[in-house]
């Protein structure tokens, strides 16, 4: 068994036993590598059936596929036990919750080399895994690849062609709820991949620190692929690689729960991952989008969402000196300068570019 310490650990990492020369194996005899499918799971019985049954088609099949479950209530893992017995389940029991913390669990036993991160609420197309695992092999470079997600409820809009971050640290994804013509036909550098189904190369996360497993939910998946792009590695989307994902169908769609977890994780990302010049340099923005955000919602008397915003300020200044020590790693073993970090980032806010479109719908508490 793997060990494998927290994300703030130094020492401690995601270290595959023997890993160079278990790849070397693979290619001297021109076989697929092993990719380790992990799957973060919260009460999602009503998807696995479909879910499981999409990977177990794949023309891809040298897979072993580790199932997480976040205690769920809805037996979840007693279904997956009973109807896909090849699956490794494992339970997340410890305080840390929601995805990141699933993938970090099954990220400490997987065995491959290539890690690839699902949602169980995904489904996906006979070559999806095939198509990710042979863009990254064509390019060592790769620490990050991910499909063209389109949506399970219609299967000719987009969900995602990957992601785009802007400089205040909010992420859109590329091309969601539009319609599949082909303006997203080509591999490409983004800034993130969706945690939907995103596969990572064990290296890269290494290297990175691995997930924050403090993050819960939201914004987990682009923060991991700053680091990632920290680095040196490459994040690369890949539109070959098709899957499919069950999503609301309005873009821009948040509740007051939502907008908690995606103002604490970006601002805390941004502490994290920016250096100090162009910390100081992009916080003004940041303060004048924030305060016309509360001025906005407190003008049409939404106060939970006014409050959210608050509540999440203030968990960012009450774990500050645990999101410093964070920072310390990540600062210093970058490769990376900012100014080759921007060149992927929007360097204009996606937040008011999404408020002026009208597409930002906040759901009823």
């Amino acid at each position: 068994m793997l060990i494998v310490a927290t994300y703030v650990s130094p020492e401690n990492d995601y270290s595959l036993n023997n890993g160079e020369e278990l790849r070397k194996s693979y290619d001297s005899l021109g076989a697929d590598p092993l990719v380790s499918a992990v799957f973060g799971n919260f009460n999602g019985r009503r998807f696995l059936r479909n879910c499981f049954n999409s990977l177990e088609n794949q023309s891809y099949s040298n897979l072993e596929t580790i199932f997480v479950d976040d205690e769920s209530t809805d037996g979840s893992s007693g279904f997956v036990s009973q109807n896909f017995p090849r699956v490794t389940v494992i339970q997340n029991s410890r305080n840390e919750k929601g995805f990141a913390a699933c993938c970090d669990a099954g990220a400490r036993i997987a065995r491959a080399e290539y890690l690839l991160f699902l949602n169980v609420d995904i489904e996906l197309d006979l070559n999806c895994i095939r198509y990710l695992v042979r863009r990254m092999l064509s390019d060592p470079s790769i620490g990050v690849c991910g499909p063209r997600l389109l949506s399970l409820n219609d299967k000719r809009k987009l969900v995602s062609a990957g992601g785009l971050l802007d400089i205040f640290g909010f992420g859109m994804d590329r091309g969601l709820d539009e319609f599949d013509n082909g303006r997203f036909s080509r591999s490409e550098q983004v800034s993130f991949i969706t945690g939907a189904v995103v596969l990572v190369r064990r290296d890269a996360l290494i290297a990175a620190g691995g997930w924050d497993i403090d993050t819960f939910t939201y914004a987990e998946d682009s923060d991991l692929c700053w680091r990632i792009l920290l680095k040196g590695y490459r994040v690369v989307y890949e539109p070959t690689s098709i899957a499919f994902h069950f999503h609301s169908p309005s873009m821009g769609r948040a509740s007051p729960r939502k907008i908690y977890f995606m103002d604490r994780n970006r601002l805390t990302s941004m502490i994290k991952n920016y250096s100090l010049p162009t910390l100081m340099g992009v916080m003004p923005g940041w303060i004048v989008i924030a305060t016309a955000r509360i001025l906005y919602f407190s003008a049409r008397r939404r106060m939970d969402i006014v409050r959210a915003s608050a509540r999440a300020y203030l968990q960012v200044l009450h774990s500050l000196p645990l999101t410093l020590r964070k920072r310390a790693l990540v600062q210093t073993s970058r490769r990376v300068p900012d100014r080759e970090i921007l060149r992927h980032f929007a360097k204009e806010s996606l937040e008011a570019r999404l408020f002026l479109s009208n597409k930002f719908k906040i759901a009823s508490q």
